[in-house]
């Protein structure tokens, strides 16, 4: 008889110990799920906001062009780029009447009144020298042909 008191007893906290172990267990998997998707949302929007970040560039360039082709002759303009987009790198290329700009995720396109195919690279001059001469837009060049 006293051996099966001790046998509950110990077969209740054997039982209370697993219990305990799958209550811990289960709390760390919520847990880990929890930090899982709160990182993936977090991941999202950091996405996200490189992208508007690109596009507002490239509004930039845009608006700088636009601006080159509707004004006279003679118009010159300085304008600087940002070397990084908030630690994001990109470069910059018009050609054939389009301007891209590159980072590592993201590509953003947009037509410009350019003809000329140029590389703008921040990292190595980021001050642009905007001009039109002769009705034509030139970028980083002394004069216009």
């Amino acid at each position: 008889m006293k051996m099966k008191a001790i046998n509950k007893q110990f077969s209740r906290r054997a039982q209370l110990s697993v219990e305990f172990v799958i209550f811990i267990a289960m709390g760390l998997l919520i847990m880990v799920s929890f930090l899982y998707l709160v990182n993936e949302k977090e991941s999202q929007l950091r996405d996200k906001r490189q992208l508007l970040l690109l596009k507002d560039l490239a509004y930039k360039i845009q608006s700088e062009l636009d601006t080159a082709s509707i004004v006279e002759d003679g118009y010159s303009r300085n304008f600087t780029l940002p070397i990084s987009l908030e630690g994001l790198d990109y470069d910059v290329i018009i050609t054939n009447g389009y301007l891209a700009v590159f980072s590592e995720k993201f590509d953003v396109y947009s037509s410009v009144p350019l003809n000329d195919s140029i590389l703008i690279d921040p990292n190595i001059n980021p001050n642009v020298t905007i001009m039109r001469e002769n009705g034509t837009i030139c970028l980083n060049r002394p004069s216009c042909p």
